[in-house]
């Protein structure tokens, strides 16, 4: 394992928008490499999906561009766009890169559905492991924590990416995303998710106050959304039209992957992303307990175990949201990711 790198702190400016200038100086070649990357992708996937679905999606990737553009902040766009000699479209159509894998999974397309959260208590302190599986190759040496110091919350993240999809605010809370297959097509007029969750750090004072607007908002597509703090847990899944569902913790663990609560009553017939989540779920349950009822305060290594750290697991990472702790690691998954998008 490798240890994740921080970066220079980053802070807000004028408004919302934040100055990305320290972590431009250090990495623009790395996200200009990142977003090449993310571009590539998108046309691969396209040519696994049927002429016709093709044709619609290249149309519905610019109305989407389109519809999700106002959520961001314009300025960090541009700093992003500049930096990388790349056009705004391109900063904008990396940064969806969760809602295009949802259009693309929605029209067919057999891209695996990945990501492993799992909160466990620990001497009456909640702890927060996550895997990040994020088929783009190059996001493992990318990896960086992000340390945004005017809010006071960390994201471990990568250079241009403008969400937040894992993070930490001391004595707040901790949130992860984890992917969900789609179930509705995407949802114009909602907030992208990774986004709404940079919104919680950057407004919420409080746990109640995060899940209060992370379960309310109207959202871009499905998911399943875990928010800890240093005495409780939920996992947030928005999944189907207007169905969202919170889950609290109860005893000492709550897990999540990527299929709903519902599926796990199959007792035959489980599509083969659904299985894989409910072993990757059933084994992050089981290594939770073993962590709840050590003596010795979790880590990381309390959580590598080969059905939850899988070949596509870019990042791991252990989040303290009493204190704001992190403890994570990247992994190079550059081989993986050409092989399941082959």
């Amino acid at each position: 394992m490798n240890k994740i790198k921080r970066s220079p702190a980053l802070k807000h400016s004028l408004g919302a928008h934040v100055d990305w200038q320290p972590l431009i100086a250090e990495d623009s070649e790395s996200a200009a490499q990142l977003f090449h990357n993310q571009a590539a992708l998108i046309e691969k996937v396209k040519g696994t999906l049927s002429w016709l679905v093709a044709l619609v999606g290249s149309w519905k990737a610019a109305k989407l561009l389109r519809a999700y553009k106002k959520h961001f902040r314009e300025r960090e766009l541009e700093q992003w766009a500049q930096a990388t000699n790349c056009t705004v479209d391109d900063v904008l159509a990396a940064n969806l890169a969760y809602e295009f894998s949802q259009f693309a999974s929605y029209a067919g397309s057999r891209l695996p559905t990945l990501c492993t959260s799992v909160a466990c208590r620990w001497h009456d302190r909640i702890y927060h492991f996550r895997t990040l599986d994020w088929l783009l190759e190059g996001i493992g040496p990318a990896s960086r924590e992000l340390v945004f110091t005017s809010v006071n919350f960390t994201a471990i993240s990568w250079p241009g990416f403008l969400g937040v999809v894992s993070g930490v605010a001391p004595g707040r809370f901790s949130i992860t995303l984890n992917q969900a297959a789609p179930t509705r097509p995407l949802n114009l007029d909602g907030m992208p998710p990774a986004l709404l969750i940079r919104e919680a750090f950057e407004s919420c004072a409080t746990y109640s106050e995060a899940v209060q607007l992370l379960s309310t908002r109207n959202i871009a597509t499905d998911c399943f959304i875990m928010i800890c703090s240093f005495a409780h847990a939920s996992v947030i899944e928005h999944t189907a039209a207007s169905r969202i569902l919170v889950t609290e913790i109860h005893g000492d663990v709550l897990a999540s992957a990527n299929h709903r609560p519902e599926d796990e009553s199959q007792k035959n017939g489980w599509a083969e992303p659904i299985y894989d989540s409910m072993l990757r779920k059933q084994a992050a349950e089981k290594a939770g307990r073993a962590a709840a009822k050590g003596k010795k305060q979790p880590t990381v290594s309390s959580f590598l175990h080969k059905t939850i750290c899988n070949e596509s697991t870019a990042q791991m990472m252990l989040l303290d949201p009493a204190k704001g702790n992190v403890s994570a690691y990247w992994r190079d998954t550059d081989a993986a990711c050409r092989r399941l998008l082959a």
